[in-house]
């Protein structure tokens, strides 16, 4: 996986490599000794990372289920991904004639399994938007999401904005039930499959599109995905 993993970096604890640190001068002075760097325990850390994870998820549900990036702010948001819409409803007809071709950036989701962390289960989420018809034009990121906020940001606004296609499209797939029973991540895996499907062949709208890449955490400033979105807008003499 690229850089761009949500996994935040752990604050410094005064260890290198595991080792505690060589005191300075005026840690020992102040009255530091090596017995008070205690290193965390692996409940702490468990702690902070359900934290850390707690809070990239709901900002992603926030983001994923605010009015804004449906509308014309959509095109825009879209664009750093290469992916070129005219309106919420609507993709462009560049982009219309590349899906055509399967030549268009395409969305891709792999769910590897789940976690438990503090106290919830975690579903294991590797992404990326990539181009066929260029190589090394890839980009790929990390993200943890429960169901709660898949359900929330994912399935239900998917539901929406795609209106009676939905269940033509999604009769083979649907959704996880309540309660994440034996089966969930099977579950979730097929339908996240289906959504991929639906949005690389645009029978999903624009804002669908939209929605995913904002729950997901996509990394629009990844250099690869900035290379891409570039040579996207670049085919189609669109400003970068």
């Amino acid at each position: 996986l690229s850089a761009n993993s949500e996994r935040p970096m752990a604050p410094s604890n005064g260890y290198r490599n595991g080792s505690p640190a060589e005191l300075s001068a005026k840690q020992k002075k102040l009255g530091f000794s090596e017995m008070e760097q205690v290193p965390q325990s692996a409940s702490a850390k468990e702690e902070l990372e359900a934290t850390a994870r707690c809070t990239l998820a709901e900002k992603a549900l926030q983001n994923a289920t605010s009015e804004v990036l449906r509308g014309p702010d959509c095109v825009a948001y879209l664009g750093a991904f290469g992916l070129l819409a005219e309106s919420g409803p609507l993709w462009s007809p560049t982009h219309l004639a590349r899906a055509k071709e399967e030549a268009q950036p395409m969305l891709e989701i792999v769910i590897r399994g789940h976690e438990e962390l503090g106290s919830h289960t975690w579903y294991v989420m590797d992404c990326a938007v990539w181009r066929p018809c260029m190589e090394f034009a890839r980009s790929e990121w990390r993200c943890y999401r429960r169901l709660s906020h898949l359900r929330q940001g994912l399935h239900d606004p998917i539901k929406e904005l795609m209106g009676p296609s939905y269940a033509k499209h999604f009769a083979e797939s649907p959704f996880a039930y309540h309660g994440a029973p034996t089966g969930t991540t099977a579950r979730l895996r097929s339908w996240c499959q289906t959504l991929c499907r639906c949005i690389n062949a645009c029978d999903a709208p624009p804002a669908a599109a939209s929605v995913a890449l904002q729950l997901l955490g996509a990394p629009a400033k990844d250099p690869a995905m900035i290379a891409l979105a570039r040579s996207s807008l670049e085919e189609c003499g669109s400003p970068v």
